[in-house]
């Protein structure tokens, strides 16, 4: 048992005299300047050893400043520093210190500047592509930040536009991450354009007007304000407008309906189709009617008004 702890008593010694031993004469020489990436500043980064050892490397370890915000300078005193660790450690008294009295600290960080959010909502557009009309689409913005610095480490964001659709929105909300960390959040206010080929009137029409090919034209539009842009003339043509539209206006599948195929006052054939039993009959419609629709026709024989279903041009059925 004593000689177990004889053994320790020498291996302790031998230690703490190897460690005194490395100490002895080391010099320490700050620099004028630094660049950290952390908010924690070593020694080491603001100073070099002479040698490298157990000592110096521990000594060099030890955490003497706090750097300012990512892009920011500030600056140590070289005898602040000293007088710090004097406190804290039982220095060698042969340890020397030389160099710069002021050490300028630069903490490096990740600039973002209004060309990088410009290049990030371009990137969001790009990648909803799919999800978007066939349009040519781009977000002006309106009030772009001045540039500022984030932390060192990997950059990585969310863009939420202020319409779930995209189209309309008028403006990007920006989640700026740094390591998987929110570091920054900015709304960018501005217009979103998206620019295609739309049914356009070529003259002013009104609520009723049953839509032909030589009242329309296809031109580019934007189209970021519209619910519901048309972009073949085929749509259009044979219906009829629920609105008013000026020239050059574009006309919205909203603003459209299908001509009624039965109208008040046709004369029309009245059917009724029941397991075997086939009876027809000849009426006038008494309302317009749009296929499948319900109308009233009054029976020219007895007079009566029947409710029927439209099923075609001067058809209606009666069914039980």
């Amino acid at each position: 048992m004593m000689k177990n702890k004889f053994h320790i008593f020498i291996c302790l010694f031998l230690l703490v005299f190897y460690l005194v031993a490395n100490a002895h004469g080391v010099t320490v020489s700050f620099h004028s300047r630094a660049v950290v990436a952390d908010e924690e500043v070593r020694l080491e980064q603001l100073a070099d050893f002479d040698r490298n050892n157990e000592f110096t490397r521990a000594l060099g370890s030890r955490i003497v400043a706090r750097a300012g915000s990512p892009g920011q300078n500030i600056s140590v005193s070289a005898a602040e520093i000293k007088n710090y660790l004097a406190s804290r450690l039982a220095l060698p008294p042969d340890l020397s210190w030389e160099g710069a009295e002021t050490t300028q600290i630069y903490r490096d960080g990740i600039l973002v500047n209004p060309q990088k959010i410009e290049q990030i909502i371009e990137e969001f557009l790009a990648e909803n592509k799919e999800k978007l009309p066939k349009a040519r689409i781009n977000f002006k913005p309106k009030n772009l930040p001045l540039p500022f610095y984030l932390p060192k480490g990997e950059l990585t964001w969310t863009v939420t536009p202020s319409n779930p659709g995209i189209i309309g929105s008028t403006g990007m909300n920006i989640m700026l991450r740094i390591d998987g960390k929110v570091k920054k959040n900015i709304m960018i206010r501005g217009e979103l354009k998206a620019l295609s080929r739309v049914a356009v009137a070529l003259m002013p029409m009104s609520r009723g007007t049953a839509v032909n090919s030589e009242q329309i034209d296809m031109a580019v539009k934007n189209i970021a304000n519209l619910h519901a842009p048309c972009f073949e003339k085929k749509q259009l043509v044979g219906k009829v407008l629920k609105v008013n539209i000026q020239a050059n206006q574009p006309i919205e599948l909203t603003d459209i309906d299908s001509p009624p195929v039965i109208k008040k006052g046709d004369l029309v054939k009245i059917i009724l189709n029941s397991g075997g039993l086939h009876i027809t009959a000849s009426g006038i419609a008494k309302t317009d009617g749009k296929l499948n629709e319900v109308i009233r026709v009054r029976n020219t024989t007895s007079n009566k008004i029947i409710h029927c279903v439209v099923a075609g041009p001067g058809l209606a059925e009666v069914r039980i």
